[in-house]
């Protein structure tokens, strides 16, 4: 397995370009090579689950079910997790996102609304425990209601973001609503399913020519 993953790593630096990786990811900076040069200084997953589990083998360390989610993707699966009746600790939300059944991502939503204090002490928490990040303001366009995807407003996200050459991790704000959630994922195995994703779209190119029939 782990020489697998080597030799799908050196392929990555030929077969994905920048551009193409700095499009599917959200994170990171493409030109570096996942897993290569410095330390680690962030979890390697989230509260002592590792990168890699399988969604069994969590649901057993975690010692609850979980709900899973629809997605289109066939390699990539979700599952939801809620607090118990009764326990607290800040978070609402546990969302794990799994990669051909591989821990790969975790996306941890914190109750709120917060007051613009509590935003603020939540940023410096993560600065002192992570150290300082490189920072992002941007407007994005959503669904002004629920009900109506024909209405859109323009919202202000903010993000906050570290990295090692293993994970990155982005803690994000939405001005408006004072949402604040935090999401870290596996640069290693971001890194395998975006070549597995070029791969399949180069093999399903190569395919329609093929079923073209020449007279």
């Amino acid at each position: 397995m782990l020489e697998s993953m080597l030799r799908l790593l050196a392929l990555l630096a030929l077969l994905l370009p920048a551009s193409a990786a700095a499009q599917d990811s959200i994170f990171g900076n493409p030109n570096d090579l996942p897993g290569e040069g410095g330390d680690a200084v962030l979890p390697s997953g989230y509260q002592d689950v590792l990168w890699g589990i399988a969604p069994d083998a969590l649901m057993a360390v975690r010692g609850r079910p979980m709900e899973p989610q629809n997605v289109p993707d066939p390699h990539i699966k979700w599952l939801i997790e809620m607090p118990a009746p009764g326990e607290d600790g800040g978070v609402s939300t546990v969302k794990w996102k799994f990669w051909d059944d591989k821990l790969m991502e975790v996306q941890v939503f914190y109750k709120g609304p917060f007051t613009k204090r509590e935003g603020r002490e939540l940023r410096n928490k993560f600065v002192t425990k992570y150290g300082e990040s490189a920072y992002k303001a941007r407007e994005v366009a959503r669904p002004a209601t629920m009900s109506s995807k024909a209405e859109w407003e323009t919202i202000q996200e903010e993000r906050w973001t570290w990295q090692d050459p293993f994970t990155v991790q982005m803690l994000q704000r939405t001005a408006k609503d004072e949402v604040w959630y935090v999401v870290r994922q596996s640069r290693v195995y971001e890194a395998m399913r975006l070549l597995q994703d070029k791969r399949e779209r180069e093999q399903a190119r190569s395919a329609r020519v093929r079923e073209i029939d020449l007279d």
